[in-house]
């Protein structure tokens, strides 16, 4: 600790070098830095002195307490306080007054004159709290390289004019980076060593399940996730690595799974309702900052509050964090059909992207904020690549991404930032990524925290017949991951989503002989599947059309002979929900920010072909979902519709006519997702928060009429990472006997992937 940094110990060489002087208070290892009268003497009211000792001290060695090599720090803020304004950052007119400002007063602001960056960078050196600091002189050098390095783009942005319009200010900043060589010698003097890796776990909230890739802060101190309650509701949950349990952002209900950190790791955006907002990562001041056409596939946040987005179709936007509208980026163009997952380089002036493309191809982009592209390559299609530094602090870079269940890094072209030779692997047993809406299950600090979703993307699940009472009766087909299930009119067969590990497609199953035929065989994720009221056609959910995010309609012929027909490609994620009795409309959850439920006229008889969806339910600001059409065919042109709607702050269930115009009735009482009418009409059930299979009895007449919602038995549905509210996880026979249900086969409480987290990951690397 050299304890006595100020300006009058710095000396300029004729030859612009820079030697720190005067180490007569310098100590080897910890020490307290109390203070006395001869400093405080020394320090005013020595003549012909530059004021020092006084002004230059921490907060911690003005009352006295242990310093350490972070006092130094703050001192050096100090000077460059001074430096870049002329000013000293404490002012008093009395010892005491100059005491008063160090331990009290909030760290001064060079905005004025320079970049909101190094402002950051000086602030976060005047921290009161040691720990808020910098750690170390080389954590400083590192982020005034990046400061200081030259624009990329070819045209100066408003911050370069402002750069160039006040230009000593960096001469000072290039004085003071070389002058940090000095304050090295004392911090730095004996080589780093090899930096263990360590290794632990993260959980969920209790009886919470994470859905989202977990988003690590840049300092490398929280983990930030989106998990879903018993509810099915998404909310942001946090989890400091120096606590010992994770806690839930209020006012996130229906984040997205992309969480963005802003620089500092002070404030987390996210999308929710058609909205981009900000909440601080402490849980308070939460606010809006500007409105989203769609949901956000990706972004990332730099220095300068510019935020970077990806809205699929739309391409990649930016917005600054005090607000404003989106301005377009880059868009996509002849063979693309989206963009996902922008993230800045760690210089804050380029980014990278994924152009997916129909042909199953993913393209690379690396891309500067004035939307010149500067290099691209191809890459396996759910990578989620991020350059990263070789070393915390390292100007050179690393490729890292996701193959299958692992994280690799590849060294990079220094000129043309593409990757070269083979990828170094870090580590293995990610979870697959299938069922969590997004790629590459990980994220990376600057400071060498990397964080990650382990084990596998699900568990293996049973279906089971369950009699009114909860008794099981009999299992369906093998242990596996299934997803959604139906049964067909007349019993004899169901239709199940079931994963293999790389992709989900559908099968059918023969309940009287118990075995399983594949239905669907692309490459992609079918679900959602809806038999057509006589049978003879399974229509379905497929992400095949549009490279994996967006979901389009088909329809194949029940006897598995022959190809799909594709029903219905708007370019819109529409899921299927139902099909009428008389099987002259389907009914769809079109997600575009939120869920809302549109009717599609289909002729029973004309496979094929383009329909045009109409809306149905759309209410601004809340999610409607998994519709059901009630099982009797109308005889006056009037459906009746029940669905799941949080327009009461949490999920319950509703019926309303099609077309409106009868009063809308609520059913479920206490909340509810997933209903399912019994085929003769006369009961209908859903699932409550906490997992009971609830039944409601209904008098048919020219109205249907509602009994007070009863409770049958305490489930073990199966959890994925897919929501709860959008999935139809059971079915009922028509007499209401018997429920097949996906269940758990392993625990009946919610479970969970943990997030592992690797402290000091790039010690794995290969020189």
């Amino acid at each position: 600790m050299h304890r006595d940094l100020k300006p009058s110990n710095v000396l300029v060489t004729a030859k612009g070098g820079v030697k720190l002087l005067d180490f007569g208070l310098a100590k080897l290892g910890s020490g307290t830095g109390a203070l006395d009268d001869e400093a405080l003497t020394r320090g005013l009211t020595a003549a012909g002195t530059i004021v020092g000792t006084l002004h230059y001290m921490s907060p911690e060695q003005l009352q006295g307490n242990a310093a350490d090599t972070r006092s130094d720090i703050f001192a050096f803020g100090v000077v460059l306080y001074e430096m870049l304004t002329g000013k000293r950052a404490f002012e008093g007119a009395s010892p005491a007054s100059v005491i008063a400002a160090i331990l009290e007063r909030p760290a001064p602001s060079i905005a004025t004159v320079a970049p909101s960056s190094l402002d950051r960078l000086l602030q976060r050196c005047l921290a009161k709290d040691p720990d808020e600091r910098w750690q170390s002189a080389r954590d400083v050098k590192a982020a005034l390289d990046l400061i200081t390095e030259p624009p990329i783009a070819a045209q100066p942005s408003p911050v370069d004019t402002r750069r160039r319009s006040s230009p000593w200010p960096w001469v000072g900043v290039g004085v003071l980076a070389l002058g940090l060589a000095g304050l090295a010698f004392v911090h730095l003097r004996e080589t780093a060593p090899t930096l263990s890796v360590v290794r632990f776990q993260v959980s969920a909230p209790d009886k919470m399940k994470i859905v989202s890739p977990p988003w690590v802060s840049p300092d490398g101190r929280s983990v930030a996730f989106v998990a879903q309650g018993p509810d099915g509701v998404r909310r942001i949950g946090i989890r400091r690595l120096d606590a010992l349990d994770s806690r839930v952002l209020p006012g996130t209900d229906d984040a997205s799974e992309n969480v963005i950190w802003s620089p500092d790791s002070r404030w987390i955006a996210f999308a929710a309702d058609r909205k981009l907002k900000t909440i601080e990562a402490s849980g308070s001041g939460i606010r809006t900052i500007g409105d989203l056409a769609n949901n956000i596939s990706g972004g990332s946040w730099n220095n300068d509050g510019v935020l970077i987005l990806g809205e699929f179709a739309r391409g990649i936007y930016r917005t600054t964090a005090n607000g404003g509208t989106l301005t377009q980026l880059v868009k996509p163009t002849g063979n693309e059909i989206g963009h996902v997952w922008p993230v800045f380089l760690p210089d804050g002036q380029r980014f990278i992207y994924i152009g997916l493309q129909r042909d199953r191809k993913a393209v690379a982009h690396v891309t500067t904020l004035d939307g010149v592209e500067q290099t691209k390559f191809e890459l396996d299609q759910r990578a989620r690549p991020t350059y990263v530094a070789e070393r915390p602090g390292s100007s050179r870079l690393r490729l890292l991404s996701n193959r299958n269940d692992t994280i690799v890094a590849q060294r990079v072209d220094e000129a043309t930032l593409t990757p070269v030779g083979e990828p170094d692997l870090v580590v293995d047993g990610v979870a697959d990524a299938t069922n969590f809406g997004a790629p590459g299950l990980y994220s990376v600090s600057s400071t060498g925290t990397l964080v990650y979703l382990s084990g596998e993307s699900s568990k293996p699940t049973q279906l089971v017949w369950f009699d009114r009472a909860g008794k099981p009766i009999s299992m369906v087909g093998p242990p596996a991951t299934y997803n959604d299930l139906s049964l067909s009119p007349d019993e004899t067969r169901v239709a199940v989503t079931r994963g293999d590990g790389s992709d989900e497609d559908l099968w059918l199953i023969d309940l009287s002989r118990n075995i399983s035929t594949k239905f669907t065989f692309d490459a992609a994720q079918e679900w959602h599947a809806v038999w057509s009221p006589d049978g003879k056609r399974v229509a379905f959910s497929s992400t095949r059309v549009r490279g994996g995010t967006t979901n389009s309609v088909f329809w194949k012929d029940a006897g598995n002979v022959g190809n799909e027909d594709l029903v219905l490609d708007t370019g819109a994620n529409e899921r299927l929900d139902d099909w009428s009795p008389d099987g002259k409309l389907l009914l769809i959850d079109r997600t575009e920010g939120r869920d809302d439920l549109w009717i599609v006229p289909v002729a029973p008889e004309a496979p094929g072909g383009q329909r045009t969806p109409v809306p149905y339910l759309t209410q601004p600001g809340f999610a409607e979902a998994r519709g059901q059409f009630f099982p009797i065919a109308p005889s006056d042109g009037r459906y009746w519709i029940v669905y799941t709607s949080n327009e009461s702050g949490q999920n319950e269930i509703y019926l309303e006519s099609y077309p409106r115009g009868a009063p809308k009735v609520q059913i479920s009482t206490n909340g509810g997702t997933e209903p399912r009418w019994r085929r003769d009409g006369k009961e209908l059930f859903y699932i409550s928060p906490d997992q009971k299979l609830m039944a409601v009895a209904v008098t048919i007449g020219s109205e249907l009429t509602f009994a007070a919602p009863k409770e049958l038995f305490q489930t073990r549905l199966s959890t994925s990472g897919t929501l709860a509210y959008r999935m139809l996880r059971y079915d009922v026979t028509r007499d209401g006997t018997r429920f097949l249900i996906n269940t758990e086969s392993d625990s009946p409480e919610t479970s969970s992937n943990p997030i592992t987290v690797l402290l000091n990951w790039t010690s794995l690397l290969k020189p």
